[in-house]
Formats: structure tokens, sequence, C-alpha cells
């Protein structure tokens, strides 16, 4: 029998044993072969093997699978994440503005993975000891609004992309809500009395049923404020945590524990129990501290494990990297629960900087200038790679389920990809893919200081300018 005799069904039935690429051949050898290599059964497979949740709504009908089509326009945008070639993969853009040190960034528009027609632009806003708030286009490097509102320096902001806002806080402890759409500033919180700057603030939202989230805001005298915004003209609840808190972060896999940590100044992290605040009763506190998580040294960083039950991982200035339970006492109320780490392993030989978690694999950086991959194993973690492309201290890591990237004050921005290989035990291994490139980095003497990603783009903050990459469609 001739090959081009071959029924399209048994063809159909060949070509799902074979990968993308072997289809990519068979597409172009007769119209026969083109039919029965674009099924739509075969494309969903591979589209559903490659990125586990897939959205082919964006695919407008055609004569061919909108699975085939959309596995071809986001494989082509996976290709220039992976191959990272300046211009020819993404663009680099210096956004220049602000008159002195920027202080942080966040994302306010971020498209979303599965959008391969690129409708959704990504967006962030700034803000620096200049006192003024902006926000840039990423792709075009342009400002798209701004306020000098504050008038003293701005130093942390945080964002909610779902509900559109974002939250600027400044040295005299006022932090202001804005839209991110309009500019439009919605709502003014202070706390009263004497004026204490903001260290960190965070949105959050303890129940689905809330329409409108919940603002936390962690001041210098120690005190941790919670506003409603359907009543921000004072603090809804208060708790009293560390003198200069300036970490605060909810578990993902119990959405009312609250970790709190004052960075490079305490040894302790604390945990607080909120869930009084979306279920208020008159026999129960507002608030509750559960327990107090006492680490070898002071504390530099800290995150949440989110396929461990009420864990985090902590880094330390001496460089141990710990594993902490929470422990919770017997009723709401008591006095916390004093606990030490359940593990701690040696993980750089000078302070531990940043680190990231992505599944259970946590990505750390320390002033050693190296990058370590580790395991959580149980109740302890285990290294299993290391990277030295940085030439000086690692100042912060990104990590998502797609790839790592790092940076250093050595004025360097490196991307690590998650390989589709691991090691005998089925661990994810990273590889170090590329360096980005490109723009100026004129009058800068600090190099980056922090690195945050989207799907489609890369953030660093380096002195007084942000570095923009953007990943061609």
């Amino acid at each position: 029998m001739n090959l081009l005799d071959i029924p399209a069904d048994c063809l159909t039935c060949v070509f799902e044993y074979l990968s993308a690429k072997d289809l990519a051949q068979c597409l172009t050898v007769c119209k026969d072969f083109y039919d029965a290599a674009t099924a739509s059964f075969i494309w969903r497979s591979h589209c559903m093997t490659r990125w586990s949740f897939c959205n082919v709504s964006s695919i407008p009908d055609g004569s061919t699978s909108r699975w085939y089509r959309y596995y071809g326009l986001r494989r082509g945008r996976d290709s220039h994440m992976e191959r990272g070639r300046p211009g020819a993969d993404y663009t680099a853009k210096t956004l220049r503005g602000h008159k002195g040190r920027v202080c942080d960034v966040v994302y306010i528009s971020s498209p979303d993975p599965t959008d391969v027609k690129g409708q959704c632009c990504s967006m962030v806003a700034s803000c620096g000891v200049d006192g003024t708030v902006k926000t840039w286009d990423v792709r075009e490097g342009s400002v798209l609004w701004e306020s000098e509102k504050h008038g003293c320096p701005v130093g942390c902001l945080s964002s909610n992309l779902s509900h559109h806002l974002v939250v600027s806080s400044d040295d005299k402890g006022v932090s202001c809500v804005w839209n991110t759409e309009t500019g439009q500033e919605t709502s003014t919180l202070t706390p009263g009395g004497q004026q204490c700057s903001v260290l960190f603030t965070t949105i959050i939202s303890l129940s689905s049923k809330d329409s409108q989230p919940l603002i936390l805001a962690s001041h210098r005298d120690g005190f941790v404020r919670l506003w409603d915004l359907r009543s921000s003209a004072s603090p809804v609840h208060t708790l009293s945590a560390t003198p200069s808190t300036n970490w605060l972060s909810f578990s993902h896999t119990a959405s009312t524990l609250l970790a709190t940590a004052a960075l490079e100044q305490s040894p302790t992290v604390k945990v607080w129990d909120l869930r009084c605040v979306s279920s208020p009763s008159d026999d129960e506190p507002p608030s509750s501290l559960l327990c107090e998580l006492s680490c070898p040294s002071r504390v530099s960083c800290v995150s949440w494990l989110p396929r461990q039950t009420e864990r985090l991982v902590v880094g330390c200035t001496s460089g141990e990297l710990n594993i902490c339970k929470v422990q919770k006492p017997h009723s709401m109320g008591i006095n916390p629960i004093m606990s030490n780490p359940q593990s701690t392993t040696q993980g750089h030989a000078r302070r531990i900087q940043c680190l990231g978690v992505s599944g259970n694999t946590v990505v750390t950086g320390g002033h050693d200038c190296i990058v370590r991959v580790w395991e959580v194993q149980s109740d302890a973690l285990v290294k299993k790679q290391e990277h030295s492309d940085h030439g000086s201290v690692v100042a912060d890591v990104h990590v998502d389920g797609y790839r790592a990237v790092s940076c250093s004050s050595d004025y360097s921005i490196r991307v690590y990809r998650w390989s589709s290989l691991s090691d005998k035990l089925g661990t994810r291994l990273l590889e170090s893919r590329y360096t980005l490139l490109g723009g100026s980095l004129r009058g800068n003497r600090e190099g980056f200081k922090k690195v945050l990603c989207d799907y489609s783009s890369c953030i660093g903050i380096a002195g007084e300018t942000l570095k923009a990459y953007s990943f061609h469609s």
C-alpha cells in the first residue's frame, strides 16, 4: 500500500504518538498529512502536557484546530524566553523619571500566561524618595499617570490586580489607595497620633464573600494596622508586633494565618490567626498571636511553603536556612507558643539575602554570590544545585513555575529556566540560561536591589532608574 493511501483515521492514530517537532515535519508532506496532523485532540494533548492549563477561548475559529494554533503561538512566545537574545527575543527599556532613589515597584497589570494574543500589557507602579508615585507601560517605557500627593519619601507599595488597586505608603505613616486604571485616589489611611513611617503593606482578602479587600500596614512603632476600605476613617484592628516589622505575608494553605518579621533586626517570626476578623465573635479576641518562631540568628528573609501545611522557610543573617512549623495553642487568647525550627541547615557561608519558593523547591541567594536550589524533603532541606553566575551579592530572586530570575549588585540580572529533566528523586533542576542585556545604567553606583517578573516581562530596580525587559509575543 502506498503511504499516501493510508486512511485519515489511521494516520491520526499514528500521529498521536509523535512529538510536536515530528508533527511539524508531517505538516509539510501533503494535504492529507496536514489534515491528520492538525487534529484537535492531538494538539490538545501536547498543550496540556506542556502547560497544564490552557485557554483557547482567545483563539478565533478558523480552518485549522484551535489547539494547533494555540500551541504554535504559545510555544513561539516561550522560545523567546528560553533563548533570551537581545533585540530578537526581548526589548530593554530604561525607565527614568524619579528624582532620587526608587524605593519599590509592583505590577498593577499583568498578562495571563494563557493569553497568547497579547491583549493585556504589563504595567507597573513605582515610588521613590522624591515623594512621587508613577505608573508605567513596560513595553513602551512611558509614564501612564503620576502623583506627588505624599510630599515626602514613599517607601513601599502593594497592589491587587483583580480590584485594580495600588497602595502607596510614606515616611509620615500615610497610605494612599489608588485606582490603577484612572489614577484617582480612592482612600487615605492615617493611623492618627504620632507620625510613624510605614515599612510594609499588603492587600488581603480573608473571605471570598468580601466585596472589598483589606489592607495591612506595618508601622515603625511595631503596630500592624488593618483597614477595611468600606470604612477607612480608622483601622479596624491593630496587632502589637515587633518594632520595625517590615515583612508581612499570609499563608498559601491557611488564608487566615499572618506571619510578621523585622528583617535584619530580630531572630523571631511571629504568626497570628486572623480568623476572628472575617468571623467575629463576642467570645474570641479579634486576633490572636499563635506562636513565636525563634531562629539561630537575625531573620533576613522568609517565605511560606505552599505545599507544606503551615510551614515557613526562614533565612538568617549568619547563613542558616530553617524550616519552621506553626504551633497552635489549645485555645484562642492564651499565651503564644514559643518554638524552634524543625530543621536548620547551613545554607550559605554568609548572609542569606533572598529566597523564593515554587512547589517544594526553594531557591536562595546570598552574600557569597551563589544561587542555590533546595528541595523540601520531610522536615529538612536538601541542597540540589548551585550556580555562580554573579560576581557580587545576590540581592533578590524571583521564582515561579516557569523560571527563576536573580539580580545582583554587580549590575546583572540572570535568568534560569526549569529543566525538563530531573534528578533521580524527581526534583526539578534549574538551567542557567542568559543574562539580560541592553539599556543604560548611567550614573548608577548601586547595582540591582530588587527584581520581579510576570510571564512576559522583567523589572529591576537600580538606584534612580528601573530597567524593563519585555519578551516578544
